[in-house]
């Protein structure tokens, strides 16, 4: 009886659990509809032609030009959108406790094996031809936020801190109800909107749990302007992987259903800062301890 439970459980016939048992059922109970799953009802070679130019400018200037950046409310058709939130609710494929408070699902926990995600990655290509001219889907993953925790908000809890990730483009997507945010104008991810200076700290220094007041501080001195994108269902944002960015802490309603969710594409490979040399990274002591003492910093050396 209880395998025949199993077999009645719809992400296991569309193969999600398929890494686990080695098989790939046909004739899925939730078959995806024909159709894109991407909206018909944007202007996506206007999109397109408009990050293409300005990602061009930035790269040549990136002193004076800011990076391209680009936000398309309404991205998935509904019947998509619908198929992608179930299995992110439904699916037993979130196998990563990230602290603090969210869980995390990659590729090869199963989101490969559903094949919704396939085809938006592929129609993301062709319907921006120029801003991913090239690049190949490079890694994905889901995250999936706490939102019982609020009153530890403030603390940082339930979000993702400053980090780079490692690919050229970066599209996050959003699949939680709106009605769920009880904050509207949270929840959201903020983007720092110029990159790191070359030489000074390795990627993995970047993206470091150590490194957070030091890029504050970074962001501070060097007057860095920052964008907030606001969440939102079916909203995604496109921008430059190699540029700093975190998600805002979260209150959303105490229920399943309603958990952050967010989906991120990447695209290509990095093309940010160069790594610095062994020795010579952002933390290294006879660098960088004095100015983050007169910054006010009290960095751990360990």
């Amino acid at each position: 009886e209880s395998a025949m439970w199993l077999f009645n459980m719809w992400w296991l016939k569309r193969g999600v659990c398929a890494l686990a048992f080695e098989l790939r059922l046909e004739d899925p109970l939730c078959p995806l509809e024909i159709g894109s799953p991407l909206s018909n009802q944007l202007a996506w070679m206007s999109m397109d032609k408009n990050y293409q130019e300005q990602d061009a400018k930035h790269l040549r200037n990136h002193v004076v030009e800011p990076p391209a950046l680009m936000v398309i409310d309404n991205v998935l058709s509904s019947w998509a959108l619908g198929h992608l939130r179930n299995l992110a609710l439904e699916a037993p494929i979130w196998y990563e406790a990230k602290p603090p408070g969210y869980l995390g699902t990659y590729l090869s926990d199963g989101l490969a094996a559903d094949p919704l995600v396939e085809r938006i990655a592929t129609e993301l290509v062709q319907k921006m031809p120029r801003t991913l001219s090239g690049l190949r889907l490079s890694n994905l993953w889901a995250y999936k936020f706490d939102n019982r925790q609020t009153a530890n908000a403030s603390a940082g809890y339930s979000r993702v801190f400053w980090h780079i990730d490692s690919a050229a483009v970066n599209v996050n997507l959003w699949v939680t109800d709106d009605a769920c945010n009880l904050e509207p104008k949270s929840a959201g991810l903020e983007i720092a909107l110029k990159r790191p200076p070359d030489g000074q700290g390795t990627l993995a220094e970047w993206n470091s749990w150590e490194a957070t007041e030091f890029i504050e501080a970074w962001l501070s001195e060097s007057n860095v302007e920052r964008f907030i994108a606001h969440h939102k269902q079916n909203r995604a944002v496109v921008f430059d992987s190699g540029l700093l960015h975190r998600s805002q802490s979260n209150n959303f309603a105490s229920t399943y259903e309603c958990t952050r969710i967010n989906f991120t594409f990447l695209f290509g490979k990095y093309r940010g800062i160069r790594a610095s040399q062994a020795g010579q990274g952002m933390f290294n002591k006879a660098t960088f301890s004095k100015k983050w003492q007169d910054q006010g910093g009290d960095p751990d050396w360990g």
